[in-house]
């Protein structure tokens, strides 16, 4: 018997969660090995005072400690920063998708 085009989409579906879930971990990891990077660098390579003929005026702050960086190096760490917050949060919704949907087949 012949079986429903629907059907061939519906057996691939779950290769495509997994797919989708790696993608979106993998996605997180680096934004956060990323940020941690900048972090780290800022940390060890940011003056302690201003410095208006770098351009390095815009306040820093990392673990008590005020640096002062430029207004390319601030909006980086900001994107990084915010890069890392969605994707943390699109992964923790992906595996609780995933994982209900597993649950409901095991029922």
């Amino acid at each position: 018997m012949h079986s429903p085009a629907g059907w061939d989409a519906w057996n691939r579906a779950p290769r495509f969660r997994k797919a989708l879930a790696l993608a979106v971990w993998t996605v997180t990891m680096l934004s956060l090995f990323y940020l941690g990077y900048l972090d780290l660098d800022y940390s060890a390579r940011m003056p302690a005072e201003p410095q208006p003929a770098t351009g390095r005026v815009y306040v820093f702050h990392y673990k008590n400690q005020i640096l002062y960086v430029t207004a390319a190096e601030q909006r980086r760490h900001s994107a990084a920063t915010y890069v890392f917050r969605i994707s943390w949060l699109t992964s923790v919704v992906t595996f609780l998708m995933l994982r209900r949907r597993s649950s409901d087949r095991a029922a």
